[in-house]
């Protein structure tokens, strides 16, 4: 009977300590721990920077260390290829999630990015071009990059494709090197086109771009544009013709009127450069706000017709 009261004592005991113990409750990534960027190749060095809570029932609260253990393989191999992973960090059946951005600081890399600087995760192909050759596209990856082994003793010209639909980029802006491998393309939204392009119903344009189609050369396809800043200040009005390996070879051609001038023989040509050197204009003026202010352009010779590109208002 003694032996049966002892074992019941022992038993009643461990469930005391059971239920005393301080079980952990949740785990939490310490955000400002997660590095912004991280190296291809120091994947597991960076890992272990990261740190999280353990937050226990009682309330107790301890800091670990992230380790590649706490990773399922499938995980851990993602981060063997640049881009935007989220992974799960498993510590005694407790799990967290955390985003990591893997880059290759050795590679040329472009990142296509929204005007408002959020990354175009799909859909976009990236070109690097030298001299008359285009190497194959690259598609942007889950973080909006593309990256590309490439010869450093070269310099490359940038083309992209695939832009999503009411956005376009500046095709001629985009260099790179030795000493510059990691660009970023910010794409301009697209607005479209109200009136009828003539002198008595200009066509209606506002900050940054529009697409425009000329079906005739010179000023047998002149077409007429107005502006109406809502602020003050510097703006510059901009084609955006590819200039290199074009499909087709566009020249545009802009005359300022200003806020009064009607007559076109009177316009200011001063935005056209020297085309053997560039082909694009780009006028600058200084606006009052809510003046409304002209110009023309027409396209002095292209390819084929009609004849399609951008044309941006940008202060």
């Amino acid at each position: 009977m003694k032996k049966v009261i002892s074992l019941f004592i022992v038993l009643l005991s461990l469930v005391s300590l059971t239920a005393c113990k301080n079980k952990i409750s949740t785990i939490k990534i310490l955000e400002e721990t997660i590095p912004q960027v991280i190296n291809v190749n120091e994947v597991e060095a960076s890992l272990n920077q990261i740190k999280f809570e353990v937050i226990m029932e009682k309330g107790d609260v301890t800091v670990e260390q992230v380790t590649k253990s706490m990773l399922s393989e499938e995980d851990f191999n993602k981060l063997s290829t640049p881009g935007m992973y989220t992974i799960i960090i498993n510590y005694q059946d407790f799990k967290a999630s955390l985003t990591l951005n893997i880059d290759d600081p050795n590679a040329y890399s472009v990142k296509v990015i929204y005007p408002n600087g959020e990354p175009v995760t799909s859909g976009v192909t990236v070109q690097w071009c030298t001299g008359d050759i285009c190497l194959l596209p690259v598609a942007v990856n889950n973080a909006g990059v593309a990256y590309n082994e490439l010869e450093d003793s070269k310099s490359y010209y940038i083309h992209i494709d695939g832009i999503p639909s009411g956005y376009t980029y500046d095709p001629n802006a985009y260099t790179t090197n030795k000493d510059n491998k990691k660009v970023e393309i910010k794409l301009i939204a697209l607005n479209e086109l109200s009136g009828e392009g003539t002198l008595d119903n200009p066509y209606v344009v506002s900050e940054n771009a529009v697409t425009v189609t000329y079906d005739a050369q010179g000023v047998l396809g002149v077409k007429f544009y107005s502006f109406t800043p809502s602020e003050a200040g510097t703006y510059s009005i901009k084609s955006l013709a590819v200039d290199k390996l074009a499909l087709n070879a566009i020249d545009p051609y802009i005359g300022f009127l200003g806020s009064v001038e009607t007559d076109i023989a009177k316009s200011d040509v001063s935005g056209n450069v020297d085309s053997k050197v560039n082909i694009n204009f780009n006028h600058t003026f200084t606006a009052e706000a809510g003046v409304t202010y002209r110009f023309i352009v027409f396209v002095t010779s292209a390819t084929k017709y009609p004849a399609s590109f951008d044309i941006v208002i940008s202060k």
